[in-house]
């Protein structure tokens, strides 16, 4: 495109307003441009705390987060944006909330990229109709319409990648590959994750850019340029390693077994499978409409060369499911991994749109191509592992309407296909409809009403009135505040992310065995335990109601409450009781969470084994004198188990034989079988709930026992118990009390750390012990590789304690505590990018001064 014309302003522009038409239409119904789903309590919240934490200590490269899910680094949550140049930029603009601001630049980065597309073919020499109607269906495509109010990092790249494709064409022609380096270098800032995708986008959109500027090119030159372009997104990789190198060991480290059953073994992988789901509709694939099939099989047959690597390589990476599974890191087969080829995928519809356009016949090949793709798309939809009926009905609506748009231009060439783009563009559009609306979009009512300022107020009113380290955890909002952080002095033990400290996770759920609320098992929820909160120092909740025995109410705001427990221990703390944990693992729960709370475990062999007498005993109720309603059909003993049938929601009052004071264990067994029934299982008991999910569930989270954790300030006579619609096979229930007289005033038990609020901040843990006994002292933050402790200045070595959390010992006496953290591999990738950036001015300065060459015209 030498010179915009006056219809290419007007088409980019008919680009734009469509799609702020929707979103104003979808924002003025009440709801916000944003998804219920991981778009608020994960791509809002952690893009804020990033921001926030660089405002509370000035610092671009941070290691720790020690705010979120006990204290973790940082690059567990990398995935959420982390040096994301987008999210970067809102860091110069504090006083514009971080949900505004990601709408903003989400739709303006959608709004960019379909804008670059229709520049790009336009440049290349496409006609502005077709270069309209490819831009169009970018921007109604399944991943691009979804994901601009889903999950925001599986398309925030696609400015830069498609940006690329220009400096892709630079590179060919005029032998300057510096600003293909830096948009590759910006598109793995972006999004890590896409980025494997996005890197081979540009190596196949570079072998087909010259094959066709160099029609004559042999193999073996091609080859060639395939290689250095790998070479210099090489260097990309490179001066991206700050980044890659620490988030590479953060994922080794934290992320938990993924059920990789699904996939097969590798060997079936390598197999060819005719398949066109993972190019058509779905949000998390390429999401587009049948010319996309039409134009995979009818690019073999235009002649050109460039056209059928195109379609060969579209076919080698859609049809071998091996390299789905390679590009997911050996974890499942999932077609959002290409995503990122989306933009290449148009590139080839444009070309054969050009192709069809200018050839302007119904040819035998063009009805065979046609009848070809319709056939083997709605047959690979039909046998689809997971079959929905929607697609097939969409795919051959879609076939019907593109034939006869294709047909009337045939008969009527004249009129510039006005009417085929606009068939096209309903067509989009009545898909969009059909992923969008059955989309939860958050509703404006909901979000303002968990994210009013009644909650903050009420937590920095703890944070003024108590100076000592301890944390605070929010229980009204569900998943929304697991990962809200009001303040730098806001700490908290719940996470909500898809990375995480495994050793956390483990002592979460394994150890501690903490309810499991919800289908991804990866969540470390608000929890009733009162033993966890007591030994992990969450001294203040937020809540509706009290959660637990122990917490006070001290202030309310609104219908929110905030409670205070001050019979928690500090977030670090010095004993002298200590158990070997030979010993601790001899022990069964209930047990081991009421030795946790009276020793320090350590994993030293030399340690005698204590005279531990635990307090909890079992607990016998007799379950079958129970009330129900009349959405419960039975509740009925199965031998030693118990068979229960909820039609819709069902509920029991269980009677206790007396007032019970103590705390409540109580453990449902459920036959391993259950997960096998459709549908998710959820049993409440006193507000506390815990779900399994169905083994058909994209995350199956295996809970086949049923932990709960009751108490109250109150005595308790009775159990009111919830069942969700289905059938429930429980083999046992065990139950357990224990007196809280007994963990009453035990924080006074252990020496309490003091930390120095105004030095501990970013990175660093400072602060003074008085140790009235030699003992080992205890820090409830997840036990990490990248910790430096000094005592009194002086470096000290460390250990797990407590299976999951950091400890060292320490003699009687007054001390000074400094803990710092380092991201392990952030030092080493920061030296690698140094020297990579140092190559990189090389290359610019090298390709300023070498000799200009000729730039011949490579449009068509």
């Amino acid at each position: 495109m030498k010179r915009a014309t006056k219809k290419d302003y007007i088409f980019i522009g008919t680009i734009c307003a469509v799609f702020i038409a929707f979103v104003v239409i979808v924002t003025r119904s009440g709801y916000i441009w944003g998804s219920a789903t991981d778009w608020e309590d994960q791509h809002i919240v952690l893009p804020d705390y990033f921001r926030k934490l660089f405002y509370e200590t000035g610092d671009l490269f941070p290691s720790f987060a020690a705010n979120i899910g006990g204290g973790q680094n940082i690059y567990n949550f990398a995935y959420y944006g982390l040096y994301n140049p987008i999210i970067l930029l809102s860091y110069l603009v504090p006083f514009v909330p971080m949900k505004s601001y990601i709408i903003c630049t989400t739709i303006i980065s959608v709004l960019v990229s379909a804008a670059l597309i229709y520049c790009y073919l336009r440049k290349t020499g496409k006609r502005e109709e077709t270069s309209l109607i490819t831009a169009l269906l970018f921007l109604f495509a399944g991943p691009v319409i979804y994901h601009s109010h889903q999950h925001i990092m599986f398309i925030n790249y696609m400015p830069f990648l498609i940006a690329a494709f220009f400096a892709t064409d630079r590179y060919i022609i005029k032998k300057k590959p510096a600003l293909l380096v830096l948009f590759s270098f910006l598109i793995i800032l972006t999004s890590f994750y896409y980025s494997i995708g996005s890197l081979i986008c540009l190596i196949a959109f570079g072998v087909y850019r010259y094959i066709k500027i160099h029609k004559t090119a042999p193999i073996s030159e091609i080859a060639l340029h395939a290689f250095k372009t790998c070479l210099y997104m090489g260097l990309a990789i490179l001066l991206s390693a700050f980044f890659l190198l620490p988030t590479a060991l953060a994922l080794l480290a934290g992320r938990g077994a993924t059920d990789v059953s699904g996939a097969g073994a590798l060997a079936g992988c390598l197999i060819p499978k005719l398949s066109f789901t993972a190019l058509l509709y779905s949000p998390r694939s390429l999401g587009l409409t049948a010319i996309a099939a039409i134009a995979l099989v009818g690019n073999f047959f235009s002649k050109k060369k460039h056209l059928i690597f195109l379609s060969a390589f579209f076919c080698t990476v859609l049809f071998i499911p091996a390299i789905n599974y390679a590009t997911n890191g050996f974890l499942y087969i999932d077609g959002k991994t290409f995503i990122p080829l989306l933009p290449l995928g148009l590139i080839m519809v444009g070309e054969y749109l050009r192709w069809f356009f200018l050839d302007r016949k119904i040819r035998p090949r063009v009805v065979a191509t046609f009848v070809f793709a319709a056939l083997a798309g709605g047959a690979t939809m039909l046998f689809a592992d997971r079959m929905d009926y929607r697609f097939l009905i969409f795919f051959a609506v879609d076939c019907a309407v593109t034939a006869a748009v294709l047909a009337l231009y045939t008969r009527f060439p004249k009129k510039r296909i006005v009417g085929a783009w606009l068939c096209l563009a309903a067509l989009s559009t009545t898909l969009l409809v059909n992923f969008v609306f059955t989309d939860d979009f958050s509703e404006t009512e909901y979000y303002e009403k968990y994210n009013s300022d009644d909650a903050r107020i009420l937590a920095q009113t703890a944070f003024s009135e108590d100076s000592g380290f301890y944390r605070l955890n929010e229980y009204y909002a569900a998943l929304d505040a697991l990962n809200r952080v009001y303040t730098a002095k806001h700490y908290q033990t719940t996470l909500y992310s898809s990375t995480y400290n495994s050793d956390y996770r483990r002592f979460y759920y394994d150890v501690m065995n903490n309810e499991i609320s919800f289908r991804n098992a990866s969540i470390t929820n608000p929890t009733s335990n009162i033993l966890f909160n007591m030994l992990t120092g969450s001294r203040y909740i937020i809540a509706n109601s009290c959660p637990a025995a122990g917490y006070k109410e001290v202030a309310r705001q609104g219908e929110y409450r905030l409670y205070r427990n001050d019979d928690v221990y500090s977030v670090g703390y010095l004993s002298d009781k200590l158990m070997p944990k030979s010993q601790f693992d001899k022990l069964s729960y209930p047990y081991t969470s009421e030795a946790l709370m009276k020793y320090i475990v350590v994993d030293d062999d030399s340690l005698p084994e204590v005279d531990f007498e635990p307090e909890i005993k079992p607990y016998f109720a007799e379950v079958s004198g129970t009330e129900q309603n009349e959405l419960f059909e039975s509740w009925k003993r199965n031998g030693e188990g118990f068979t229960v049938k909820s039609q819709r929601g069902g509920r029991l009052k269980i009677k206790l034989s007396g007032e019970l004071s103590d705390i409540l264990f109580i453990r449902i067994n459920l036959n391993k079988s259950q997960s096998e029934y459709s549908g998710d299982r959820i049993i409440t008991i006193n507000g506390t709930k815990n779900k399994l999910t169905s083994l058909s569930s994209r995350y199956h989270n295996g809970n086949n026992v049923f932990d709960y954790v009751i108490s109250a300030n109150q005595p308790i006579d009775e159990l009111n118990v919830w069942f969700s619609k289905g059938v429930y096979d429980i083999e046992s229930i065990e139950m357990y009390s224990l007196p809280y007289s007994s963990l009453a005033n035990i924080s006074e038990t252990h020496d309490c750390f003091s930390a120095d609020m105004s030095r501990t901040e970013g990175d660093c843990i400072c602060g003074s012990i008085e140790a009235e006994k030699d003992g080992v002292f205890n820090l409830t933050i997840p036990y990490d590789t990248g910790f430096t402790v000094k005592v009194d200045g002086k470096e000290r070595e460390y250990f797990e304690t407590d299976t999951a959390f950091i400890g060292f010992e320490m003699s009687r006496g007054t001390h000074e505590i400094e803990m710092s953290y380092t991201s392990p591999g952030l030092k080493a990738g920061m030296a690698v990018s140094a020297g990579a950036l140092i190559i990189y001015l090389a290359l610019i300065i090298y390709s300023a001064v070498r000799k200009k060459r000729t730039v011949p015209d490579y449009t068509e």
